[in-house]
């Protein structure tokens, strides 16, 4: 099957929805689909071959790059719906059998598609932006909408609760590769070659470092349990600008009272002695 994903980036790096995109395709190549990366290229941006992406993202499989022209490569509705606009009117596009892409604006532009297409996501847009549930209801209903791919099923009740039907929606878990988490180091050079201690227990949180993903939480945890490092490795700067914590605290800063009884009674729901 020939399957074509238009990305919005025009150069690599190593945030976690180009992990996935770029593992998803390899994974599509190497059972045997002919896959074609749609990438926009800026003035300033260099070639970008598939060893180039292969080796970048650490991944076997037999893909093609493809880039295209634009000015509209990057983040932001303008830009991606700009950029969606030129994608699609690309040959690989048009010779493809499935177009399939991450790209928001494919939420509400996909029936522009001139193949059967599929939104693939994680975030619960229905709930996050409750505006965009008819352009969904209606992308949905287009005649080569083949639904949405979507990584959880937390993210799947909110497209079902803006009236997509379950025929129209796929769950499909996020998978690793566990060999990419295995260095060649033991528990005692891995905690010396960074700095930590090593006779201390220590909790590591991996993933974006925000108020939206429980960070309140994790600070109190952490209060709770001096007796334990807690490390927390994960995107900061980039979208916020800063490395201050006390910049992102979000609830416990606004509304102290508030997060406190909840995390009190978080704290009791799990059983915590005493509590």
């Amino acid at each position: 099957m020939r399957l074509v994903y238009p990305v919005q980036w025009s150069r690599p790096s190593r945030r976690a929805c180009e992990e996935q995109t770029i593992a998803t395709l390899a994974a599509l190549a190497r059972r045997g689909h002919e896959v074609s990366l749609l990438v926009p290229r800026g003035p300033g941006d260099p070639v970008q071959t598939p060893e180039d992406m292969r080796a970048w993202f650490g991944v076997e499989g037999d893909f093609r790059v493809e880039q295209s022209g634009s000015r509209w490569a990057g983040e932001g509705l303008a830009r991606s719906l700009m950029w969606l606009r030129e994608a699609i009117r690309e040959p690989s596009v048009h010779e493809a059998e499935i177009l399939i892409s991450r790209i928001p604006a494919m939420l509400a532009l996909g029936g522009m598609s001139p193949v059967p297409f599929v939104t693939d996501h994680y975030r619960r847009w229905p709930d996050d932006v409750p505006a965009i549930r008819p352009l969904l209801r209606n992308t949905a209903r287009k005649r080569d909408s083949l639904g949405f791919i979507l990584h959880s099923e937390l993210a799947a009740a909110s497209f079902r609760r803006a009236g997509i039907a379950d025929e129209r929606i796929l769950v499909a878990h996020n998978g690793a590769d566990a060999s990419r988490f295995d260095i060649g180091l033991g528990s005692n050079e891995a905690r010396a070659r960074l700095g930590l201690p090593a006779d201390r227990k220590i909790a590591v949180y991996a993933g974006r470092i925000n108020a939206g993903k429980g960070l309140d939480q994790l600070l109190a945890l952490a209060d709770l349990r001096p007796d334990v490092l807690f490390l927390m490795v994960g995107l900061i700067y980039n979208p916020y600008h800063t490395r201050d914590i006390r910049e992102l605290s979000g609830l416990a800063r606004a509304m102290p009272k508030l997060a406190f009884f909840m995390m009190l009674f978080s704290m009791a729901a799990i059983g915590l002695p005493g509590l």
